[in-house]
């Protein structure tokens, strides 16, 4: 999320992938103010999202 920095505001949506629970809370608590984020528990190599 760092090598985005003030740039993953302006992104329509970015969508998080992980299956670590410790990660995602952690994915969780950087983004909360950033509406266009979502952090998904899932094995990001067969993960599909719904919006393609």
């Amino acid at each position: 999320m760092e090598f985005f920095g003030e740039r993953l505001a302006q992104l329509g949506a970015v969508e998080l992938v992980d299956l670590c629970p410790a990660l995602l809370a952690l994915a969780r608590q950087r983004t909360a103010s950033l509406p266009n984020v979502r952090v998904i528990e899932a094995d990001a190599v067969t993960y599909q999202s719904a919006q393609l």
